[in-house]
């Protein structure tokens, strides 16, 4: 099953599981409006007499704040991010009564799946065994993240530990990506998905500064490395109730270093922008 997009072939995201176990977008802004405030607007006022050059001169302070702020959005935009976000889910129900019921381990994967397991691939499905919900993995593999669900001694608290990681680096759309979120979230029955802006994740992971197409394990006889693992977070449901774990996948384009460069002087400088326009109108009007 695929889906296509701009002639590229995208691929499902699956997640699986160790099965239930008790144990422990950005819109750019022309930037030649700013610059019309700051410049050419004063430029032209310069040559303007009598009525329309007050009418100029009373407007400047608020075009002055308007130009500022949309200086800022505009450079601000520039220097943002995009995000391409991917959301995948899974129901659970309760089977001990005495606490909340969680996976131990978690497999993220996207990639080019068969149903028909007889083909030549790699098996994934739930549980140790891989016996459950099977899927065949062909050869095209995008992502694959391994993460255990770590419970504290008293069972009201857990965190992620990512035990593998691969990640081939580029978006479906074909972006250079330079960072991977991973937000999780607990619903309760009756609980919609349509919205994601109204689901409240609760906890994190967040791959940065790792290799593209490169295999990292990080668990080894003494543990696991945990430079990637989330903080605690408290049990995520108060009730033993059926709940659906959602996973949103974010991933964050290369960023632009030139509008992040242009952002930090600004940010740096804005004071100093400002009083310079300010002086140029004192003095439009000392010339009037």
């Amino acid at each position: 099953m695929s889906w296509f997009n701009n002639n590229k072939k995208v691929y499902p995201t699956k997640m699986f599981v160790n099965y239930l176990s008790d144990l422990p977008q950005t819109k750019g802004m022309s930037f030649n409006k700013s610059k019309s405030i700051t410049g050419s607007l004063i430029s032209t006022a310069m040559g303007v007499k009598g009525v329309a050059i007050d009418m100029i001169l009373t407007a400047t302070p608020k075009l002055i704040d308007q130009g500022m702020k949309l200086m800022s959005d505009t450079i601000n935009s520039m220097a943002e991010d995009k995000i391409i976000q991917t959301t995948v889910k899974r129901n659970f129900d309760v089977i001990n009564p005495a606490r909340i019921s969680l996976p131990s381990k978690i497999t993220i994967i996207r990639g080019e799946f068969a149903t028909d397991v007889s083909q030549d691939g790699e098996i994934f499905g739930d549980g140790e065994k891989k016996n459950i919900n099977q899927a065949l993995l062909l050869g095209n593999k995008e992502l694959h993240i391994e993460i255990d669900i770590v419970k504290s001694k008293d069972n009201r608290a857990i965190y992620f530990q990512p035990t593998s990681y691969f990640y081939c680096g580029y978006s479906s759309s074909g972006e250079k990506i330079a960072e991977l979120v991973l937000a999780f979230a607990f619903l309760e029955p009756d609980k919609s998905l349509l919205n994601l802006k109204n689901i409240t994740f609760q906890n994190f992971l967040h791959f940065e500064a790792l290799e593209s197409n490169k295999h990292y394990n990080f668990t080894s006889l003494s543990g696991c490395d945990n430079s990637f693992q989330s903080t605690w977070m408290k049990a995520p449901l108060s009730d033993n109730i059926p709940y659906t774990m959602v996973i949103e996948i974010q991933e964050i384009r290369e960023g632009n270093s030139f509008a992040k460069l242009l952002q930090t002087v600004y940010m740096e400088n804005k004071s100093y922008i400002k009083t310079e326009i300010n002086q140029k109108l004192d003095s439009l009007k000392e010339s009037k």
